[in-house]
């Protein structure tokens, strides 16, 4: 049987031509489609098994070798659409913690994240800014040191568990970035505490109780 060495790609620009190409013709004939992860690649291995068959017909029947290629862009166009989909995902059910930091002790920053780790299950990722946080020396040196770490964390979550006990302009930044961005904001204002009407417009639910707020994440995710 005839072999092929990998090319390495160097047509990749060309390649790419026709991916688009397919993918405006896939638009057209089809819509915009939504569907399963499995759907998606149920109809990617559909295209891949026309290739394997196109394949086959070159090596043994003559087969045209433009067939191989039409086939192999329709199931690669179908397979970077699913790697698009998985790219912009965020992680299944994570949780972002935002809470006052700034003028804060560790105690104070500390005690609540790690009570809320142990009370969301273990199961459920949970993102915590105190650990890509930067020293104190170098707050304002950058705040791509500091901001640009926490919006990416949100991005990745669904929810953001914010812990508002005392005033914080940080957290409140942290409710309006998720929330313009279709994340779940779930707040907690202590029993003592006055909710702001910005927090309470911009979270799903407000709760008394960090507990409580903890196991509404739980049985969400669960469902």
């Amino acid at each position: 049987m005839k072999q092929y060495t990998d090319k390495r790609l160097q047509s990749i620009s060309d390649l790419m031509t026709s991916v688009q190409a397919e993918n405006i013709r896939q638009i057209m004939k089809w819509g915009i489609q939504t569907h399963s992860s499995f759907e998606w690649l149920v109809y990617a291995m559909e295209e891949v098994g026309e290739c394997a068959e196109a394949i086959s017909d070159a090596e043994y029947n003559f087969g045209d070798k433009e067939d191989v290629i039409k086939e192999a862009i329709q199931a690669a166009t179908l397979l970077l659409k699913i790697a698009e989909m998985y790219a912009d995902r965020p992680d299944p059910e994570g949780v972002y913690l935002a809470g006052p930091m700034v003028d804060c002790d560790n105690k104070e920053m500390n005690s609540w994240r790690s009570k809320a780790k142990t009370t969301i299950h273990m199961d459920i990722p949970v993102l915590d800014p105190c650990n890509f946080e930067s020293d104190d020396t170098k707050l304002y040196e950058s705040m791509d040191l500091i901001v640009l770490p926490d919006k990416q964390a949100i991005d990745k979550c669904e929810y953001v568990l914010a812990n508002c006990w005392k005033p914080s302009a940080g957290t409140s930044m942290e409710i309006i970035y998720a929330w313009e961005r279709k994340k779940r904001v779930i707040s907690v204002v202590p029993n003592e505490g006055l909710v702001s009407p910005w927090v309470f417009a911009h979270s799903e639910v407000v709760f008394r109780e960090l507990d409580e707020a903890c196991n509404f994440i739980n049985s969400e995710c669960n469902e």
